[in-house]
């Protein structure tokens, strides 16, 4: 299993969070899939990134790193 996948479980379990699939809401687990967004959005030391909806901030955690600040909403 990876480790987004794992971390996501316990975060969803420690804190009794539940997806409601009818309201098409997902979790990003994959950690490839996280890695190929942020090589291929060229996020740089000197962009500002916003995120809309982080979910519980797998992709945050990613992108705070290459960006100069990140943001979420």
């Amino acid at each position: 299993m990876s480790k987004v996948y794992e971390e996501t479980k316990y975060l969803m379990k420690k804190y009794g969070i539940t997806a409601n699939k009818k309201l098409g809401q997902n979790f990003l687990i994959d950690d490839n899939v996280i890695e190929t967004i942020v090589d291929s959005s060229k996020i740089s030391k000197e962009d500002l990134v916003i995120e809309i909806g982080p979910g519980l901030g797998s992709l945050t955690r990613k992108t705070i790193r290459k960006s100069r600040k990140s943001c979420s909403y």
